[in-house]
């Protein structure tokens, strides 16, 4: 469902409106990093970025992503991992990729996210942390 201004609300109800979500997404966009990210809301992560990077890269991994989803999915997980030649713009759910931007489609981010998912990932924790009262505080505040 989109909230009007081309996002998906993908964290919670009020999507882009609510402040937290609106930081989380405009701080993921500025660091181009999902770990620099999730580091500044306070979530706990055990993967590493490369790591990921590297295993949707490799042909040879156990699984080709690439193959498995007949869209953009698996370009959309590295763009969201701050890949090289990718960028991430979770507010205008769009991606570049060597300077040609395109549309995310609401089932490509599902897709992507349940790649990371397989891969370590899990954008839920990020979204937890947003959504909870224990963290009142925007990154930058004091």
């Amino acid at each position: 469902m989109a909230d009007g201004t081309g996002n998906y609300m993908i964290v919670n109800a009020e999507g882009i409106n609510d402040p937290k979500v609106y930081a989380m997404l405009t701080t993921w966009k500025s660091t181009k990093s999902l770990t620099e990210t999730m580091e500044a809301f306070g979530v706990e992560y055990d993967f590493d970025e490369d790591e990921v990077v590297e295993n949707l890269y490799d042909p040879d991994a156990e699984k080709d992503y690439y193959e498995s989803y007949y869209d953009n999915s698996a370009d959309v997980a590295l763009a969201m991992m701050g890949a090289k030649n990718f960028s991430y713009d979770p507010v205008s759910l769009t991606y570049t990729f060597d300077g040609q931007t395109y549309n995310i489609t609401y089932q490509e981010y599902l897709n992507a996210q349940e790649i990371l998912s397989d891969l370590g990932v899990e954008l839920d924790d990020l979204y937890n942390a947003v959504n909870t009262d224990d963290y009142p505080i925007l990154p930058g505040e004091e």
